[in-house]
């Protein structure tokens, strides 16, 4: 038999005894009371003590309805024995109900509750029943009050004390096993489980306590109001108490003749006739002590009938009402108890209850059943969609995981590999072994081939990561074109292959776009053509279609008559790391990005790419994208002057040397007269260097120089104000001297505008050093130039070897982020140059940050596009490419006067620009412990005081050019560590020509 069992059959067994003593004692006690016996002192304090109190611990215990049991059988039996006394249970039947609600709010379970109760019962059975007792005694209200009251209430003490005393010791005090054998004892437990909590619940249901509060309400009042009109309902109850009428009203019947009556108004006037006799002889009754008796007995038997039915009320209201609303809403609360783990199985629990009542909570029942049926199904749809969601997100972070691995991994494997083919590049320069020779040419090739490959990873995280950005700028079309047929060539060298260009005659000589995305685009194709393609040609064709005045859709179409590719395989093709036959195709080295990188590239040009194909005869890739034309003038012939240039650059390989030749280069831009000075460099040219229109000014009254150039924007004054300053000054010592304009904006007619300005041309920036030299040989003095062959010239460039500040350029340069090494080198004539015009870039950049910065937010737009200017020609040199793309397009938008853009991306180009502090900081590090520094004498005080002193002088008067001769003096010394920081400030400062700056350092 299982413990519940057990405990159900001890419960049920407890339930019997105690209804059965209780039963017991309250009868034998009323017996010795009703019957007035003569009782010893025991039997007297025995009912003393158990008069009410079995039914309080009955109630309390087991319950009202073993209590309403026993009154019940209490009330038959004092009808039995002295029926005039059965009102009397009414006390019993109250206490009970009273006990039993009091119960179920847990009244005893806490000594300050249980006082409480102590004193309900005090005043319930002693001051309220004893003035009950008063007016059945016929005393009318005169033990209500407080002088007799107070007696009653404190003789009810000892029986209230120890009826709720055992109940308080088995509630409040005995263990949960105790507590669980009553009934009652469901709201005292602690350990109690869920479903016999909700039983618990259901019994205390408020519902079904309003309808037994409702009924017992009623039975008040009707005994009240019966109590009320007894003297209407019941006329001349005192004068027929004994059962006789008054003479007056016999008299009255005697003498109405009856059979005369024959319709009810008269019988109703005979009646009136009566009752009026029977209300004069009784003008007292609502004061008459027999009527109150009569009325107290009413409302006591009324509460014997009513209160059992209340109690029967209860039950049903919990059976019928209570019950089935708790199921619903214990069913309903499950979905927000376990959520949704177990929505299926809540919804099965709510079907399963079937509740068919009929009524208002069947229907109620049935439109939760709806509900939750409409819930759930929600629920799940929400659900598949956050686990959707869940999934592509935790895809997405997986992507971008990726993404930033590659990003990083193909940076960091970048710097080393540049590095490696620097070196390289060495060894072929210097090397004079052939077999050496040849291996270092294998190195630089695969070297190449692996840069490329790491640079398509790179690109590609990039993509991912949304950090590509089309960035629309001014460029040569030929120039583009000449650079893809070039590169082209080169790789394809070792192929028997030939290359078919188709360029269009008539294609827009400049225009507007994204030139860098564009060539990558173009030579991914050109490239897989070459890797696929084994024997037969690759045709580069290069067309337009016009759409309006101003814009084209420029067309390239790369055609092969490679492998080709399978219908299957058209699929794997934009797919990244997916490579086309692979196990076919595995000698041909590849990552399987760069189509997908095209892919990519392309949409964010709004543009597709398109292929078709036809395997093992060919395939032909091409796309189409929409660009801005500055300039309609046709590029021509393209295949007759890409000839002429071929054939220039094999007639230039001749250079020349001019030690006594003196030139002056204007420019805001200190990078970029570095640049120039490391291009000039070997040529022997003796180069002054100017960093303002009014510093050139200065120079062309001091020096007499053989070729000028100028920088055209520049702050303040800008290279044309300053060439027709220097027309107009009589102190100019080169007024029949050249001037050269140097431009990064090679618009259209520009030649035109600097001849009609009085320059006699232009250089476009970044400087060719081919271009510059050759300008430069076109207007010296023959008897100056030394040429290749002449004599001294090979004992010149014997001296030119690769120098150890070239290789120690490259182990440093090529570490360093946001620096392409290979174009930086190329644009400063040498990785030694490259690192000096860096090192002067990064001292520049607070100051040019700053000026940026005071231009935008002082909407000073003209001032604004001359500096941005100035960082994209300065950018473009070092090798920073995504900057100085970003600062001309700034630019432009500073032409067009688009403020809005300018509001919206400058604050991106500030970010990107003082990055490069940080970039570019091992530089500085460099230079500190470079070990020709501390070689250097450690500067006297004295002399430290002195160069400083003649500094501020040289700054207070403007004297840059002398206070740049004092800096260049205190470059033979090593600082002092604690000075070390000004001092590098104050070449910064110096450097930006911050005058201001100078003297508050100073």
């Amino acid at each position: 038999m299982s413990d519940k069992k057990k405990e159900s059959i001890i419960r049920h067994f407890i339930f019997l005894v105690m209804l059965t003593l209780c039963t017991i004692i309250t009868i034998k006690n009323n017996v010795h009371i009703d019957n007035g016996e003569d009782m010893t002192t025991f039997q007297y304090f025995a009912v003393y003590l158990f008069k009410f109190s079995p039914i309080i611990v009955l109630s309390a215990l087991e319950g009202v309805i073993p209590s309403i049991a026993s009154c019940i059988i209490l009330f038959i039996a004092k009808t039995i024995i002295n029926k005039e006394l059965a009102f009397t249970t009414a006390i019993y039947i109250v206490g009970g109900a009273i006990t039993h609600y009091c119960s179920m709010v847990g009244l005893f379970s806490k000594k300050r509750k249980a006082l409480i109760m102590i004193f309900v019962y005090m005043l319930l059975y002693g001051s309220v029943w004893g003035g009950v007792l008063g007016i059945l005694a016929g005393r009318g209200f005169a033990e209500f009050f407080p002088t007799r009251s107070i007696y009653y209430f404190l003789n009810e003490l000892p029986e209230a004390f120890v009826a709720v005393s055992i109940v308080y010791i088995i509630f409040g005090m005995a263990p949960n096993k105790i507590r669980g054998l009553f009934f009652c004892g469901i709201f005292y437990r602690t350990d109690a489980d869920p479903l016999s909590k909700k039983i618990a619940d259901i019994r205390s249901s408020k519902l079904s306590m309003a309808v037994s509060a409702t009924i017992g309400i009623q039975a008040i009042v009707l005994g009240i109001c019966a109590a009320v009109y007894a003297n209407t309902l019941i006329p001349g109850m005192q004068g027929t108490v004994n059962g006789t009428e008054s003479p007056e009203v016999t008299a009255i019947i005697e003498g109405i003749n009856f059979s005369e009556v024959s319709n009810v108004i008269i019988l109703e006037q005979r009646v009136s006739e009566i009752e009026t006799a029977r209300n004069q002889n009784n003008e007292v009754f609502w004061f008459n002590e027999q009527t109150l008796i009569f009325d107290t007995k009413l409302i006591m038997l009324i509460l014997i009938v009513i209160i059992p039915m209340s109690v029967i009320a209860n039950q049903y209201a919990q059976v019928r009402i209570a019950q089935p609303i708790q199921r619903v809403a214990d069913s309903v609360g499950a979905f927000y108890e376990f959520g949704a783990s177990k929505l299926d199985d809540n919804l099965d629990r709510l079907r399963g209850l079937n509740i068919t009542t009929g009524d208002e909570i069947e229907y109620m029942y049935r439109t939760f059943v709806k509900t939750a049926e409409t819930m759930v199904q929600y629920v799940k749809m929400i659900q598949a969609q956050r686990t959707l969601a869940d999934e592509l997100r935790a895809q997405q972070m997986a992507n971008e995981a990726k993404t930033i691995f590659l990003s990083n991994m193909s940076h960091e494997i970048r710097t080393p590999i540049n590095a490696m083919l620097g070196f390289n590049e060495m060894i072929l320069r210097e090397s004079k072994d052939p077999e050496i020779t040849k291996y270092a040419s294998n190195v630089n090739n695969s070297g190449k081939l692996l840069l490329g490959l790491v640079n398509d990873i790179l690109d590609f995280s990039r993509i991912e990561a949304g950090k590509t950005e089309i960035i629309p700028v001014e460029y040569d079309l030929s120039s583009l074109v000449n650079d893809l047929i070039n590169t082209t060539k080169v790789r394809m060298e070792g192929k028997n292959l030939e290359l078919k260009t188709n360029i269009s005659t008539d294609l827009p000589l400049i225009l507007m776009g994204d030139e860098l995305r564009i060539k990558q685009c173009a030579m991914n194709l050109l490239t897989n053509a070459i890797k696929y393609t084994e024997t037969g040609s690759i045709t580069f064709t290069v067309d337009h279609r016009k759409i309006d005045d101003d814009t084209i859709s420029l067309r390239i179409r790369v055609k092969d008559t490679g492998i080709g590719i399978k219908k299957e395989d058209m699929e794997k093709l934009f797919a990244p790391f997916e490579r086309i036959e692979e196990s076919k195709n595995r000698t041909i080295e590849g990552t399987g990005l760069g189509m997908n990188i095209v892919k990519k590239l392309l949409a964010l040009m709004n543009s597709r790419l398109l292929v078709s194909s036809q395997y093992g005869v060919g395939s032909e890739f091409s796309f189409s994208v929409k660009q801005k034309v500055l300039n309609w003038n046709p590029i021509g012939d393209f295949a007759a002057t890409y000839e002429e240039t071929l054939m220039g650059q094999e007639t230039y390989r001749e250079s020349f040397r001019a030690p006594e030749a003196r030139i002056l280069v204007v420019d805001d831009t200190l990078a970029n007269l570095t640049v120039i000075k490391g291009l000039l460099k070997p040529t022997k040219v003796k180069v002054d260097l100017a960093e303002s229109g009014y510093e050139a000014l200065e120079k062309v009254c001091e020096n007499r120089y053989h070729i000028i150039f100028m920088d055209h924007r520049m702050p303040k004054m800008d290279g044309i104000e300053t060439l027709h300053a220097m027309q107009e000054m009589e102190e100019n010592l080169n007024k029949d001297v050249p001037v050269y304009a140097l431009t990064a904006n090679v618009i259209s007619g520009a030649r035109e505008m600097y001849l009609k300005e009085g320059f006699a041309g232009y250089l476009p920036k970044p400087i060719d050093s081919a271009r510059l030299e050759d300008t430069i040989m076109k207007n010296l003095p023959e008897d100056i130039i030394i040429r290749p062959g002449d004599d001294g010239f090979e004992d010149n460039l014997a001296g030119d070897g690769i120098s150890c500040e070239d290789l120690e350029a490259i182990g440093i340069m090529t570490k360093l982020k946001g620096i392409d090494f290979d174009t930086g080198s190329s644009n400063c004539g040498g990785p030694s140059a490259l690192m000096e015009v860096a090192t002067d870039f990064a001292l520049s950049i607070d100051a040019k940050a700053s000026a940026i910065e005071d231009a935008w937010q002082n909407e000073d737009f003209e001032n604004y596009t001359t500096f941005v200017h100035g960082l994209k020609s300065s950018a473009r040199v070092i090798g920073a490419t995504d900057l100085s793309n970003l600062a001309a397009y700034l630019e432009q938008c500073g032409n067009d006067k688009d403020i809005d853009e300018i509001n919206k991306r400058t604050p991106e180009l500030l970010v990107q620009f003082k990055a490069y502090r940080e970039f570019l900081k091992p530089l500085a590090e460099a230079g500190e412990n470079d070990e020709e520094e501390q070689k250097k004498p450690l500067i006297e005080p004295e002399e430290l005081k002195g160069a400083l002193r003649s500094l501020k002088e040289f700054v207070e008067g403007n004297y840059f050019d002398s206070a740049d001769d004092v800096v260049s003096m205190m470059d033979d010394y090593r600082m002092p560590d604690d000075f070390k920081a000004t001092y590098k400030e104050i070449k910064r400062l110096l450097s930006a020509v911050d005058r201001d700056g100078l003297l508050k350092l100073l």
